[in-house]
C-alpha cells in the first residue's frame, strides 16, 4: 500500500490505474469491433478519451512534483514506477493487436465494397460491361 507521504507515489500508482483502464476498455472495443456492436464502441470510446484527459492531468501534476523537489526515489515509487512500466508494456502488445484487427477489417470491407459497387453499377462509362474486382476473394482449386 502507497502511504500517503509518498506523493510521486500515489501519483504513479493513479497513472498505472489509469493504464490499466485503458488496456480493459481497448480490449472491449476490440471485441465488440468484431461484433460489430457500434453502440457500445462509441460509449468505450467516450470512456477512454476521459480516461486520455485524466492521465494527462495526473502526468502533468506529476511533471510539476518531480521539478519542485529532490528525486531520491523511495521503495515505493521504484515499485510504482516498475508496475507502471508493465503496465504501458502490455497497453503496447494491446495496441499492436488491436492495430492489426483494424487493418484486416478494413482490407475486408474494402474487398467487399470494391465487389459490390462493381457488380451493381452495370456498365462502365465506355459502354463496356463491369467486371467484379477480384481483390478480397480467394481462388479455390477445382480437383
Amino acid at each position: 500500500m502507497v502511504s500517503p507521504t509518498e506523493p510521486r507515489a500515489r501519483l504513479l500508482g493513479e497513472l498505472r490505474q489509469r493504464l490499466e483502464q485503458a488496456h480493459g476498455l481497448a480490449q472491449e472495443v476490440r471485441g465488440r469491433m468484431t461484433a460489430g456492436e457500434t453502440a457500445e464502441i462509441e460509449l468505450a470510446t467516450a470512456r477512454l478519451e476521459t480516461l486520455a484527459q485524466e492521465f494527462k492531468v495526473l502526468a502533468e501534476e506529476y511533471a510539476r512534483l518531480e521539478a519542485a523537489g529532490p528525486t531520491v526515489d523511495s521503495r515505493s515509487v521504484a515499485r510504482e514506477r516498475a508496475a507502471l512500466r508493465d503496465a504501458v508494456a502490455g497497453l503496447a502488445r494491446s495496441s499492436a493487436i488491436a492495430g492489426g484487427l483494424l487493418e484486416r477489417m478494413v482490407a475486408v470491407s474494402r474487398g467487399r465494397l470494391g465487389m459490390l459497387g462493381t457488380a451493381t453499377s452495370g456498365y462502365l462509362p465506355s459502354g463496356r460491361a463491369s467486371e467484379p474486382d477480384p481483390r478480397g476473394r480467394r481462388l479455390k482449386e477445382w480437383v
